[in-house]
């Protein structure tokens, strides 16, 4: 059961009452997205660590824990989104960040090949597990008009993260080893997610939607039975002579009760909504890239282009710049379309995705030796900022054409087909390393951004009609007192 935000007059009251949920919030997301980060830029010093040749390299670092990690995390990303539709979503993100963190701290006394694998793989139960209870709770605290750019936000915390883990893992590996960033990534996040479970608040699902915007606040029932107003304290309006029952307060002062939950039903109707399906189905193909620059771009850099670590790094780290930059950037302009044409919010997507690839075959193919340093640290910056529009605005798309009580379990399954992409996608490019080399290999992971771009302008065609469908069932919801009722007092 959850109670409605106050009106808009009061929208300043309910930010201040969630701004430490949401700082802490992106914290979290920060650190949990730096520890994704940390393996990659070491993949070689980790294969001389447990004696592993270029081959196994490839096989066992980049393929095989890139895949478990991933795997774990999708199947986690769907178990606790349908959680985070039933349960306090505050006891449960901790639980989940801890899962995954204490393995990742144990990082640092591993010595054979089996204890990484699970170890690793563990931690992706954090990272899956996350994303549905981010964004969840953020769609709860914001209006539709607002989440591409709270997404965008949500986004910048996500690039910092990747920043600072390629930071540590490039620079602090050099210098105490692979082992050590994973210490000091690992223990301020399980920091973090304790307190949120301390001092952050759940906020009321469904509180920000469009449909309930403006309703008269004494005609303010939604779907609450007559009976349970029978004993309720009295707020002085007056109803053919009587008093009426004054309804109970939401955390930040007034509002109606939301009591939707999920059920089976719902769960499965997400599976008939087109958006939904176009986002799950650009996620696979979309995220083999993302899974190529995370497992194994850096060390490609460093060892196949003979840049050296700290080089390598250096251009990832300005990747992760624009990713940052972009996200903000492309999240406003994204909102800015939705709010004059929401169709145009699609357009933007899949053009910017489209576009990606050319900068990161770019970077793949150009001979370093020959190169400006500064042109390809611009490039590099601008091939982040393209790369981010589409995640800042494609996960505002499916918070607002999905119910409140949906949209944990939504992006679980969201999640999920993520993380196929990102983990089937190292499996793929080692299996291709191992027949036409890495430089074949990675070009083909790029080029999957094609199709991605395709399913993405494809929801231009969809969103509108869905978004709207989600309005009417929420007013349809909405259930005003009549003044003909003669069970009304």
């Amino acid at each position: 059961m959850s109670r409605f935000w106050p009106h808009s007059k009061d929208r300043n009251s309910v930010w201040r009452h969630h701004f430490t949920t949401i700082i802490l919030l992106f914290l979290i997301s920060l650190c949990l997205y730096a520890d994704q980060n940390l393996l990659s830029p070491n993949l070689t010093a980790v294969a001389h660590s447990f004696g592993f040749g270029p081959a196994e390299r490839d096989w066992k670092l980049g393929g095989q824990i890139g895949f478990g990690f991933f795997v774990m995390g999708g199947a986690a990303s769907v178990v606790v989104g349908a959680l985070a539709d039933k349960s306090d979503r505050r006891y449960l993100l901790t639980i989940v960040v801890l899962c995954g963190e204490i393995p990742s701290l144990l990082l640092i006394v591993v010595t054979q090949y089996w204890q990484l694998f699970i170890c690793r793989t563990m931690t992706g139960i954090a990272v899956g597990g996350a994303l549905p209870l981010s964004l969840s709770i953020l769609g709860d605290v914001f209006p539709s008009t607002q989440r591409a750019l709270v997404s965008s936000l949500w986004g910048v915390a996500l690039g910092i993260g990747g920043l600072v883990g390629q930071g540590l893992a490039g620079y602090l590996g050099e210098l105490m080893g692979w082992r050590f960033p994973f210490l000091v990534v690992s223990v301020p996040t399980m920091i973090c997610a304790c307190l949120f479970s301390t001092i952050a608040v759940d906020p009321p699902r469904g509180g920000c939607e469009e449909a309930f915007q403006g309703v008269d606040e004494t005609q303010q029932l939604l779907n609450t039975p007559r009976s349970s107003t029978a004993n309720t304290p009295y707020n002085g309006l007056k109803r053919h002579g009587k008093e009426e029952p004054q309804q109970p307060e939401s955390p930040a002062g007034g509002g109606v009760v939301y009591k939707e939950t999920l059920t089976f039903a719902k769960a499965k109707s997400i599976f008939y909504i087109p958006t939904n399906l176009l986002g799950f189905l650009q996620g696979m193909p979309g995220c083999v890239p993302w899974g190529v620059l995370l497992q194994y771009f850096t060390d490609y850099l460093a060892q196949d282009k003979g840049l050296g670590i700290v080089v390598a790094t250096n251009i990832m780290m300005w990747v992760n710049t624009g990713v940052i930059i972009g996200g903000v950037v492309g999240g406003y302009v994204g909102q800015k379309l939705y709010n004059r044409k929401r169709s145009l919010q699609a357009l933007l997507m899949g053009s910017t995705t489209m576009f990606g690839a050319v900068p990161a075959l770019y970077l793949t193919i150009v001979d370093y030796g020959t190169a400006n340093t500064f042109v390809i640290y611009i490039i590099a910056f601008c091939f982040g900022g393209i790369i981010a529009v589409t995640g800042s605005n494609v996960r505002a798309v499916i918070l607002n054409v999905n119910m409140p009580e949906t949209r944990g379990t939504v992006f679980g399954v969201f999640a999920l087909t993520d993380d196929i992409g990102k983990g089937l996608g190292p499996v793929l490019i080692a299996l291709l390393i191992s027949t036409v080399g890495r430089f074949k290999a990675i070009c083909v992971g790029f080029c999957c951004w094609v199709l991605c771009a395709l399913l993405l302008g494809m929801m231009g065609l969809t969103m509108e009609k869905d978004e709207d469908k989600v309005q009417t069932q929420l007013k349809k919801s909405y259930q005003p007192i009549s003044e003909d009722d003669p069970t009304t007092v």
